[in-house]
């Protein structure tokens, strides 16, 4: 009996995510964090030069977004009592997108301004009025689909994987947006 190599991983992380469900959610969110500015890098520069960046970013979602999207599902769980009906599913969703999407972003913000950028306090309070609301209106094409999914079609100990997934997509967006923000300024 031969196990592929994606089977042998898949099977570790299901082991590691009944063991261990934070550190392992942690580490994945920060793997794929990481990989998101791997391909913005690859993207925005045509070359990946920046590893400070990457491990910066790795260290913000295995911090920050792994943690607290665990908890935040879990959260909603008990809030919700378990249940995965469409109704549900659809509350789940707006609560999600005007409390923890609007807060994920004013992190991720923060974070790049004040330590990727290494700007100040007032930069970072200017880029709020300036950019946050445009982000968030991007972030309102992306993220209702994909948690109105997550809630209603996966189980909760898989959904911050889901997230994690859509993240990558979305971080990297964050991250090339930024990019050619800072280039016109």
């Amino acid at each position: 009996m031969s196990n592929s190599i994606l089977q042998i991983a898949w099977n570790n992380y299901l082991k590691q995510l009944r063991h261990r469900p934070i550190s392992t959610k942690a580490l994945t969110a920060g793997t794929i964090a990481g990989a998101s500015d791997v391909i913005a890098q690859l993207i925005t520069k045509g070359r990946y030069d920046n590893f400070r960046r990457t491990f910066a970013l790795f260290c913000f979602g295995a911090s920050y977004s792994g943690p607290s999207a665990h908890l935040w599902q879990n959260f909603l769980e008990i809030v919700f009592q378990g249940r995965r009906d469409f109704a549900t599913a659809l509350q789940k969703m707006v609560i999600d997108q005007l409390l923890y999407g609007p807060f994920c972003n004013f992190m991720f913000l923060g974070f790049t301004t004040l330590f990727l950028e290494g700007r100040s306090l007032t930069d970072f309070v200017r880029k709020i009025k300036t950019d946050f609301f445009t982000i968030q209106r991007k972030a309102w094409k992306v993220w209702p689909l994909a948690a109105l999914i997550n809630y209603k079609v996966v189980p909760v100990q898989f959904r911050v994987l889901v997230i994690n997934l859509v993240a990558l997509l979305w971080t990297t967006i964050l991250i090339i947006s930024s990019k050619i923000s800072k280039k016109i300024n």
